[in-house]
């Protein structure tokens, strides 16, 4: 079953899909035709995928129930995985991967935690945590920086200010709201 689909930016062919038991590739080959390759899950790797972040051509970090995040490396030639835990800073458990503020975050039951990028160790971001929390659903960022939130109060929306701060305005139950 697809739980998380992900269209790729880098390569348009390509798609990424996360199931309950791993994670996928397809790619489209022409003339209507999509390939998907095999799954990748194993006895180390089948987690629930909650979450999908394609960091760049053959990059994507994916998010996990109970398992943490994983490193995906997708080539032509293959697809290999890497599980990122305590030595790039980030907890065991369920994570959503995503990007704000140009960091790559992962939010887990311990707070947000931030990254600059493939290679950049994660910290515990408390601004993140403040705004995110574990409340948070799912949560985007549009091009002027604002943070979109899903929580159980309905979608909330944090204008970006001067220095990466974040505004709120208003609440308004069951619309868009500014908190």
């Amino acid at each position: 079953i697809a739980i998380v689909l992900h269209a790729s930016r880098a390569n348009p062919k390509r798609v990424y899909i996360g199931h309950y038991d791993g994670l996928q590739v397809a790619e489209h080959r022409g003339n209507g035709r999509w390939e998907a390759r095999a799954k990748v899950s194993n006895t180390t790797f089948s987690p629930e995928v909650t979450s999908l972040l394609e960091i760049d051509a053959s990059t994507v970090f994916v998010g996990s129930q109970v398992q943490g995040v994983y490193q995906e490396t997708v080539t032509d030639e293959k697809t290999s995985i890497n599980r990122l835990g305590a030595r790039q800073g980030l907890p065991e458990g369920f994570t959503v991967v995503g990007r704000v503020a140009d960091k790559t975050i992962v939010r887990t039951i311990e707070g947000v935690f931030s990254s600059g990028g493939v290679g950049s160790a994660f910290a515990y971001d408390s601004v993140l945590t403040a705004l995110i929390g574990d409340r948070t659903v799912r949560y985007t960022e549009d091009r002027q920086g604002n943070l979109y939130l899903s929580t159980e109060r309905g979608i909330a929306l944090y204008n970006k200010g001067q220095n990466s701060s974040y505004n709120a305005d208003h609440y308004a139950p069951g619309e868009i709201y500014q908190e």
